[in-house]
């Protein structure tokens, strides 16, 4: 595990985060500083720096959430689409974000936005409005598993 892995600490229940759902291999959150509302990132549970060191297993499991969580945070914000991203670190031009543990970005997008045109911009929501995107978040997620059984 790296130095003071933010993403690790999370995994463990050691950090504060705005967690979505777990499976045994992954664990979803909002992103804490999200560039649109109902930014997430899907992170694998063990500490793995790029996709190609992860086991199959953890590799697929870790996209089909990230298809699962995209699919129900796109809902749940009302956005017309959803960009799925996972940048290998070294290339970050935020080089100062960087984390050295692999994850998927999941941002959802709308016709016209601006977001990748002004790098580094971020929303600043509150704690509060994270709060109560997560929560409704959760709930779709919580209702498309019920309908699923």
């Amino acid at each position: 595990m790296a130095r003071e892995c933010v993403f690790c600490k999370i995994a463990q229940g050691k950090a504060k985060a705005h967690v979505l759902s777990e499976t045994s291999n992954t664990v979803s959150l909002l992103d804490s500083h999200p560039k649109a509302r109902g930014h997430a990132l899907v992170v694998p549970k063990k500490h793995f720096e790029t996709l190609w060191e992860m086991p199959a297993e953890v590799r697929c499991e870790l996209y089909d959430e990230a298809a699962k969580v995209g699919e129900v945070v796109m809902r749940s914000v009302g956005a017309a689409g959803l960009d799925v991203i996972q940048h290998y670190w070294p290339f970050v031009p935020e080089i100062q974000l960087k984390k050295a543990h692999a994850h998927v970005h999941l941002i959802p997008r709308d016709k016209n936005d601006a977001i990748f045109k002004k790098p580094g911009i971020r929303l600043g929501l509150s704690e509060q409005q994270l709060t109560e995107t997560a929560e409704k978040i959760r709930a779709q997620l919580k209702e498309r598993q019920t309908k699923l059984v």
